[in-house]
């Protein structure tokens, strides 16, 4: 209490729960990635700690975990010091959160990163975030002990900035929805381990375009978003389906039958069924809608 807190990330795996925010106020150069965990469900927590402090503003939060394992990496940009220097920085707990490790810098020593995202799959844990405006990763095999110290690029600003990257994995395989020079939603897969990116645009029309996101299981890959312009009221939802691991998809579909602005599109899937909510106008007050399927 007291302090600003925004950000907050949820991860769980079996009965342990870890809780990460930024506290403090950014205007004064306060704010820090705080963090809490829980060994027994969520029902008692150990006390908030500040994982790391370089003496700067901490942003663009990502939080995973596997069990006792968990790990969070964030931008941070040290004040008046040699190193570690500005970055993607990452912390890490072997112990269920009772102990973090001293951040390290994971990304190319630069203050031009933003949209850190995390995903893994067991023992696989992908960072990837945009740096100049491209979209980038590492992947660690052994839960985020050990990192190339190099970053491989996942699509360049041939579509402009990228912006807003949502992320999925399952083994060696990373799939990744973002927003291209602000008006086009496009789709990258990796399928293995060293292979080249392949790139689809799932966008209709060039428009204004935001809030991507991204489920996949199996051999099905499902990405919802927000197309058009939000100030004017004229965004809607849209989706698009892949049957093939993200190679193609459907053409862009309405989702949720409004005639008023829809945004911040959400996915839950389970094989082939899915949950999709978001936020809807069509009433007098902004709702929550969803729309679902069985298969």
């Amino acid at each position: 209490g007291g302090a600003p807190a925004t950000s907050p990330r949820l991860a769980a795996s079996g009965a342990r729960r870890y809780c990460a925010w930024l506290a403090g106020s950014p205007g004064l150069g306060q704010q820090r990635v705080t963090v809490a965990s829980s060994a027994d469900g969520g029902a008692v927590w150990t006390a908030a700690v500040a994982v790391d402090d370089n003496g700067a503003n901490q942003r663009d939060l990502a939080l995973g975990c596997e069990g006792a394992v968990a790990w969070l990496a964030f931008f941070d940009d040290p004040q008046g010091l040699p190193s570690p220097s500005p970055g993607v920085h990452l912390c890490r707990t072997t112990t269920g959160g009772t102990m973090w490790t001293s951040a390290t810098r994971r990304s190319a020593a630069t203050s031009a990163v933003a949209d850190v995202r995390t995903c893994h799959d067991g023992a696989r844990v992908y960072l990837v975030w945009t740096r100049n405006g491209a979209l980038e990763y590492v992947v660690s095999v052994d839960g985020g002990a050990t990192w190339p110290t190099v970053a491989t690029e996942i699509r360049s600003t041939d579509l402009g900035f990228i912006t807003a990257p949502a992320v999925a994995c399952e083994g060696e395989r990373l799939f990744a929805a973002y927003v291209g020079g602000g008006d086009d939603l496009a789709f990258s897969r990796i399928g293995a381990a060293g292979a080249s990116p392949e790139h689809v645009t799932l966008s209709a029309a060039v428009e204004p375009t935001g809030r991507p996101s991204l489920a996949a299981r199996g051999n099905y890959v499902f990405v919802a978003w927000r197309a058009g312009d939000v100030g004017s009221g004229a965004g809607r939802v849209r989706l698009s389906t892949s049957v093939d691991l993200g190679l193609t998809f459907t053409a862009p579909a309405g989702f949720g039958d409004g005639t008023a602005l829809q945004d911040e599109p959400v996915l839950v899937a389970d094989s082939a069924r899915l949950w999709l909510g978001f936020r809807d106008s069509r009433g007098p007050t902004p709702a929550l809608f969803y729309n679902r399927s069985e298969q």
